[in-house]
């Protein structure tokens, strides 16, 4: 059984308490630090990223509280839960029988990925899918005469919409 670690620590006039525990419906290991019973932020590691090993994840899970603890004493809480800025990354695309096959990556994981060509058509077809859990994904789509492709990211409540430019050869 994995237990849990609760701190309170008290830097300049303000008392933090730190709260870290293994999320198994999401599955995360989180830290979550509260001022007064307001939650500051969330710092937090899928569990797919870590070791399955109870005690290798509760080793895993105190360095983690100990991480967030040593940034509270460093007073670099702000950037610890500074959110990344969403991204996505052209991977690569190629024809196959009149269809594209087009790859992504987001930085964010997991995401959503969604693309269309830009043909000024009022419904164009659409391809999604989740990423995996390196954040890439491969959609399809039509092969036909368009020069851009709509990427639409939509990942941990953010959602990021960007154009690629298709160049023919």
């Amino acid at each position: 059984m994995i237990f849990g670690f609760n701190t309170d620590i008290k830097q300049g006039a303000v008392a933090y308490h730190v709260q870290s525990e293994v999320r198994q419906s999401e599955p995360r290991l989180e830290t979550q630090v509260f001022v007064g019973g307001r939650c500051l932020g969330r710092y937090s590691i899928a569990i797919d990223e870590m070791p399955e090993a109870e005690q290798e994840l509760q080793e895993k899970l105190r360095q983690q509280h100990r991480h967030v603890l040593e940034a509270i004493r460093e007073d670099r809480l702000d950037s610890l839960f500074a959110a990344p800025e969403l991204k996505v990354e052209w991977l690569g695309a190629r024809v196959d029988k009149g269809t594209m096959r087009l790859r992504f990556r987001s930085n964010i994981v997991p995401a959503v990925i969604s693309a269309w060509l830009d043909t000024g058509a009022e419904s164009p077809e659409c391809s999604q899918a989740d990423t995996s859990s390196d954040g890439t994904v491969e959609l399809s789509l039509p092969f036909e005469d368009a020069d851009m492709i709509v990427v639409q990211v939509d990942a941990g409540g953010r959602t990021l919409t960007q154009k690629f430019r298709l160049h023919r050869q």
